[in-house]
């Protein structure tokens, strides 16, 4: 009777703690949370309403966001390409879009930290020195990534569809919503495709893998990534794919080094 009551309490006591520990780590995401979703609600609004043109004397406004799809537009549609608005909702979806997607790359510092400081106090100081670490290079190979997609991929996939349109007899025409959604989603998917090295080095760190089965299964990786690239960009030339997987294989190596120099520290 005594050693079950005795783990009785314990376990009471086990219970209470973790339900202690468990509200208080929930507060505090949640007030975390709450300051990185208002730091991007800030910057949104201040995005959407910042004029970057305004005449008094004319009553001319012009928000930083057109001036955003217009230069857009100039940079990467070719010449003769006409974009017109789909709808009234339509432009007012693309401005949201566009607002928060500024907004956010706007607040990332704000959003970045308070990730951190939710994290920080369950690492010891390795884990610490590795999660600065993951997330600098992460954000810099995301927006190495967008910056390559933007000069060149998005550039060349245009074109590329242009020309399979005038071939066909039709005219070169982009909704505002579509040129937005063509442009944001090989941004994205450029950049997250530039961190898949740095996710590896992490498994590496992690004990998951290791750097000799990075180098011995390069040529797998190789022929899928040509594979991979080649599904994803309309270009039906071998160019746009070399483009993209040009880049990720010289990452890739890099990867190997750094994962060999991680298992001798």
């Amino acid at each position: 009777m005594e050693r079950e009551a005795s783990a009785h309490e314990h376990l009471t006591e086990f219970l209470y703690i973790f339900r202690g520990t468990f509200f208080e780590d929930l507060v505090e995401f949640i007030h975390r949370l709450r300051k990185a979703f208002l730091a991007l609600v800030v910057a949104s609004i201040i995005v959407s309403l910042f004029p970057y043109e305004l005449e008094f004397s004319y009553f001319s406004y012009t928000p930083l966001v057109s001036v955003a799809l217009r230069k857009a537009q100039e940079a990467l549609l070719p010449d003769g390409v006409k974009v017109i608005a789909g709808g009234w909702m339509d432009v007012l979806t693309v401005y949201l879009i566009v607002s928060l997607a500024l907004g956010f790359i706007a607040s990332s510092p704000v959003i970045a930290y308070e990730i951190y400081a939710f994290l920080e106090p369950a690492l010891y100081p390795g884990e610490k020195r590795f999660t600065k670490a993951f997330i600098v290079s992460f954000t810099a190979l995301f927006a190495l990534g967008i910056v390559y997609a933007y000069y060149l991929i998005v550039p060349l996939s245009f074109k590329v569809v242009v020309w399979l349109a005038e071939k066909s007899g039709a005219e070169p025409l982009f909704t505002l919503r579509d040129f937005v959604y063509f442009v944001f989603l090989g941004g994205v998917a450029s950049g997250l495709f530039f961190n898949l090295p740095l996710i590896l080095v992490s498994l590496v760190k992690l004990g998951l893998l290791d750097s000799e089965s990075l180098r011995r299964r390069w040529r797998e990786v190789l022929v899928g990534v040509l594979i991979f690239t080649a599904i994803i960009t309309p270009d039906p030339t071998p160019i746009s794919m070399l483009l993209l997987s040009i880049p990720f294989i010289a990452l890739y190596g890099l990867a190997v080094v750094v994962s060999k120099r991680i298992e001798r520290s």
